[in-house]
């Protein structure tokens, strides 16, 4: 062993996700596997996980110069495979190998990192079959000791994954809905998987053991979320969970997930800008029916008064002052400092149940608009790595397009140019049509369109677009003044203008 080690091994496959390690002459191995399920090619009728053509293992070693080394055993042919698929013969070679160290073998070969740490980044994106993750994810390990020079005889290694197989019922109307869902993913603490199925039928989805703490569950059904948090659950590794999972729909939110702090947790949009509307001497709050809409210069935002109830017709209203206790949410037109000095009143306690909606922190220091914009580099959208938004125009809309994390742009639909430009002009090049835009929405992205300003009762909305879109924070500047999220035709940025001004609200909700 002086310079190399061709180890043969004979692995053998017949038990619960759990594998038996023997040595013979020379270095051989046989391993034990048992996943339940139905039969795929990595599976046989019984629910036996078997060896397939094209399998390998990583052996983890130290070298005598004190590195730590991954070898991958060769793939399997079919000449190498015997017993039904339980028995299988493969090399590996190791170079230099220390046997005063221990070694690790790990299985499938596709779940080693180069650096002989377990890749657990591979269950981050998943397709949902069985077939993938039989394949390359169900992860099994084993650490031990060199013997007399050979590798671990006698062992046994240990599946280090859970195994969920998820229906889906949509808890409206009970319908099993798991064929329709586009995305779906599961969150435990920091640990985020995303799914993204193509109609099946029922959802694989590998996952770290979970033994305390929420476990949350999101699917997407085009642009509508479903969502499900459960607490006390335990799910133990080597284990498959048939899980039927009842979902209810989020009132008021698109189907995109965002980052948008540190804190690992995920958010959704609303569905569209925030609206206020006067009727029969009461307010009602909700939201636009689509992204795009925006109510601009039509009554309501023309007509808000400096008096209790701050509206002198009936109307809706969404421009809206910086929102204090003394302007009622900012629903006033009074263009004098003062009336808006104090303390920010969340517009987000008026809409879905307690704490679920509220609007973003700003600023350019660890705010979440931010953090969103700037600092987030999830998306792959057109190739650019660090693509979060772009300037588009959807039905002839002016406005920002946010991409949500894992976010796949529909086929066939255009990929708006200058992503992550803020110079960018011309929105895009991008004009969508409502059907295009129903696409991209499905996939979860956000579209804040340019509704312009409100100063007193006089609103500046130019049709094309030229002028800007502004969307108000929680941060405030200064006694007078707060944080906006501000775009125009050539340029996005953070502004701090006078709370009175009229602006457009965005809320996030988790």
């Amino acid at each position: 062993m002086s310079l190399a080690v061709l180890a043969m091994a004979v692995v053998v496959m017949a038990g619960c996700q759990k594998e038996e390690l023997t040595v013979g002459d020379g270095v051989h191995f046989a391993t034990t596997l048992k996943m339940a399920g139905g039969g795929t090619k990595a599976l046989d009728s019984l629910g036996r996980k078997t060896f397939a053509v094209g399998d390998r293992v990583a052996v983890v070693y130290h070298n005598t110069s004190g590195n730590t080394v991954k070898a991958v055993s060769g793939a399997l042919t079919e000449d190498d495979i015997s017993s039904s698929g339980k028995v299988a013969n493969f090399s590996v070679m190791l170079d230099n190998p220390d046997n005063t160290k221990q070694v690790t073998y790990i299985y499938p070969a596709s779940m080693a990192k180069n650096d002989g740490s377990v890749n657990f980044d591979a269950l981050k994106t998943q397709d949902g079959t069985l077939t993938t993750l039989a394949s390359d994810l169900d992860l099994c390990t084993y650490t031990g000791s060199w013997s007399d020079g050979n590798l671990p005889t006698n062992v046994q290694m240990t599946n280090q994954l859970v195994i969920c197989s998820f229906k889906i019922k949509d808890g409206d109307m009970m319908n099993t809905v798991t064929s329709s869902v586009t995305r779906f993913t599961v969150k435990h603490g920091t640990d985020i998987y995303t799914v993204i199925p193509s109609s099946l039928d029922e959802i694989w989805v590998a996952l770290k053991p979970v033994t305390s703490g929420d476990i949350t569950f999101y699917s997407a059904l085009g642009k509508d979320l479903y969502k499900k948090t459960v607490s006390g659950k335990t799910l133990a590794a080597g284990n498959i969970y048939p899980i039927l999972l009842n979902t209810d729909r989020v009132e008021g939110a698109v189907s995109g997930l965002f980052s948008i702090d540190e804190s690992g947790d995920l958010y959704y949009f609303s569905k569209g800008n925030l609206q206020a509307t006067y009727g029969g001497g009461s307010w009602s709050w909700g939201f636009a029916t689509n992204q795009y809409d925006y109510i601009g210069n039509n009554i309501g935002n023309t007509s808000v008064a400096n008096t209790s109830p701050y509206i002198g017709n009936n109307g809706t209203v969404d421009l809206f002052g910086w929102s204090t206790s003394s302007t009622y949410f900012g629903i006033h037109y009074s263009s004098f400092d003062g009336t808006y000095v104090g303390v920010f009143v969340d517009w987000g306690t008026n809409v879905g149940t307690a704490n679920q909606w509220h609007t973003m922190t700003g600023g350019e220091d660890n705010s979440e608009w931010e953090y969103l914009l700037k600092i987030r580099s999830a998306s792959t959208v057109g190739g650019t790595a660090d693509a979060r938004y772009a300037k588009v125009k959807v039905n002839g809309i002016c406005g920002v397009m946010l991409f949500p994390d894992n976010y796949t742009h529909p086929d066939g639909i255009a990929v708006p140019t200058g992503i992550n430009d803020p110079r960018s002009s011309n929105w895009g090049g991008c004009n969508y049509t409502i059907a295009e835009w129903g696409q991209i929405e499905a996939a979860g992205a956000v579209f804040l369109p340019a509704a312009g300003l409100r100063q007193g009762q006089t609103v500046v909305v130019e049709g094309d677009g030229r002028y800007d879109g502004r969307y108000w924070s929680s941060t405030s500047f200064g006694e007078h003044t707060a944080d906006c999220l501000f775009f125009w035709t050539d340029g996005l940025m953070h502004e701090g203008p006078q709370r009175y001004f009229g602006h457009s609200v965005r809320l996030v909700g988790k």
